[in-house]
């Protein structure tokens, strides 16, 4: 019997690999602030950071559309891995922890993580 993930998993899914996508395709895409200032290599930092989050959202629309929930799940945990390592990356920038510079990353990370304890619930309750 083949497992299908629930519906508003998939949508919650499909909508943060489409606004990943998306994102990496304007103009200077959405860097984090201290690769938007990085004026020693002004390609290689933003240029990463952009085709990382392009190829993911791509991973995650693929993984919404077909509602498998290992491949849902391997995503999530692949953005939530991303989110945390950003957060250290940037860690030198931000030294005092406050309300500000934790919820941006922690949020999605939350929202990440959820949803892909979940998909692996959901196929180890067999």
């Amino acid at each position: 019997m083949k497992i299908i993930a629930p519906l508003w998993a998939r949508i919650i899914v499909g909508l943060m690999g489409l606004a990943l996508a998306v994102s990496s395709l304007i103009g200077g895409g959405f860097t984090t602030p201290g690769l938007s200032t990085d004026t020693s290599a002004p390609l290689n930092a933003g240029y990463i950071y952009n085709s990382r989050n392009a190829s993911l959202g791509v991973a995650m629309l693929i993984a919404a559309g077909f509602g498998a929930p290992e491949a849902i799940a391997a995503t999530m945990i692949a953005r939530f891995m991303l989110e945390i390592t950003d957060r250290v990356a940037m860690s030198p920038l931000y030294p005092t922890i406050t309300a500000g510079n934790l919820l941006p990353p922690l949020i999605p990370a939350l929202i990440e993580l959820s949803i892909a304890i979940f998909m692996l619930r959901l196929i180890f309750k067999k």
